[in-house]
């Protein structure tokens, strides 16, 4: 009598390992609320609404600009273990008013680690902004934070973040009031080196679009951790204070994809 045990179990150990092999990562989304008007540097030029939901809006009250930082807790520490895990922000915003269309990186958002600081300085992580102007072309627009800083957690000054140079990139200028499609993803490779990716599209009729890619071979946070979802509104984004400026978002969700091999 032929033992029929054996070979069904060989195969089905062979079709598991193979499920093993061929199965994507599972990823894992966080709702980033509790937003906040940042209550280290408020900027009582604007007025927040929405703060519980992941769509929150900034809106000018006509009397003046300022600088806008903004930001909200993921809820979570969030860590890149093995190669291929990646985290990746995405959402929609809608910037109105009298927009500045040289305004270069005067838009900026960001996933950070705040830890134990107590504050909205020496936080790490990667942001990104939007090219605009005669320089666009050439212009990098990510930042990498620099381990200490001292500078708020959207702050792009050489003592607070490094910009390093991203040969790949894609530009169409047409920077103005319109609403963008955003997203930013960090994914860890071997070595520990972190590939970083971005896009910034407005939605039709606008063309805008500016997006690059990266490779970070000197890494701040070994594993990367992620803990904050933050954005800045620069002084210069908008020409004049006006009740109709603002800048509001729409389904920000942050998205956790762990390789198989970490599950």
């Amino acid at each position: 009598m032929i033992n029929l045990k054996k070979p069904l179990m060989g195969m089905a150990i062979t079709l598991l390992g193979l499920l093993a092999w061929t199965t994507p990562a599972c990823g894992q989304t966080y709702a980033p609320t509790n937003w906040v008007n940042d209550p280290f540097c408020p900027n009582t030029n604007y007025v927040l609404m929405g703060s519980d939901s992941t769509s929150p809006s900034f809106r000018n009250t006509g009397s003046d600009r300022g600088t806008l930082f903004g930001n909200a807790p993921l809820g979570a520490t969030l860590r890149l273990v093995s190669p291929g895990d990646t985290l990746a922000c995405t959402g929609q915003v809608t910037i109105g008013g009298d927009i500045n269309a040289d305004g270069d990186m005067q838009f900026r958002i960001g996933l950070f680690y705040q830890g134990t600081n107590n504050a909205d300085t020496n936080w790490l992580g990667y942001m990104v902004g939007n090219a605009t102007g005669p320089y666009a072309e050439t212009t990098d627009g990510l930042y990498v934070r620099n381990n200490p800083n001292q500078g708020t957690y959207s702050s792009g000054s050489p003592g607070n973040a490094m910009r390093p140079p991203c040969g790949s990139k894609s530009y169409t200028p047409g920077w103005a009031a319109a609403t963008y499609d955003f997203s930013l993803s960090v994914t860890l490779l071997p070595s520990n080196a972190h590939s970083i990716s971005w896009k910034l599209a407005a939605v039709a009729p606008n063309a805008y679009l500016y997006a690059g890619a990266y490779t970070n071979n000197f890494p701040l946070t070994v594993p990367p951790a992620f803990d904050q979802v933050g954005f800045m509104g620069g002084l210069a984004l908008f020409n004049s204070a006006s009740a109709s400026a603002g800048i509001s978002f729409k389904d920000v969700k942050v998205t956790l994809s762990k390789h198989p091999a970490a599950q």
